[in-house]
C-alpha cells in the first residue's frame, strides 16, 4: 500500500504536481480559496490522501460553473489525474504511512489450506 523506493520518490513528487497544478485554480470567494488551498497542503503532506484527493475533485465540480479563465480540457485532466491518485495511495513518503505503516495480514481461518507453511 506504501511502495517506497522510486515508487515511492514518484508517487511525492506527483502529489506535489497536483497540488501546484490545482493552486492555480482561483474560487469566487476567498474563503473557499483559502479552504482549498489548506485541502492541498494536506495533499503535498499526503495526510488522509484519498479523502482529500475526492474533497479537492468534487469541490472543484461544485465550483465549476463559478470557474473563470480555466481551460476545460486542462483542468479535466486535471481532475482524473487526482481521481486516479486517490486510488494510488500516497507511498511510502507521506504522513500516511507513518500513521498507519505498512500491515502484513496472515490468515488464520478456514480457509487456510494444510499445505501453508507455519510462520
Amino acid at each position: 500500500m506504501f511502495p517506497g523506493g522510486a515508487p515511492g520518490a514518484a508517487l511525492l513528487v506527483l502529489r506535489c504536481c497536483l497540488a501546484c497544478a490545482l493552486a492555480s485554480i482561483v474560487f469566487a470567494t476567498g474563503w473557499k480559496h483559502l479552504a482549498f488551498l489548506a485541502l492541498l497542503g494536506l495533499l503535498c503532506l499526503g495526510l488522509l490522501t484519498p479523502l482529500v484527493c475526492a474533497f479537492v475533485v468534487v469541490s472543484v465540480l461544485l465550483e465549476l460553473t463559478h470557474l473563470r479563465g480555466t481551460n476545460p480540457v486542462q483542468l479535466g485532466i486535471i481532475l482524473v489525474a487526482t481521481s486516479a491518485y486517490a486510488f494510488l495511495g500516497p507511498g511510502a513518503y507521506s504522513v500516511d504511512a507513518r500513521l498507519f505503516g505498512r500491515r502484513v495480514i496472515v490468515s488464520t481461518g478456514p480457509f487456510r489450506s494444510e499445505t501453508d507453511d507455519e510462520t
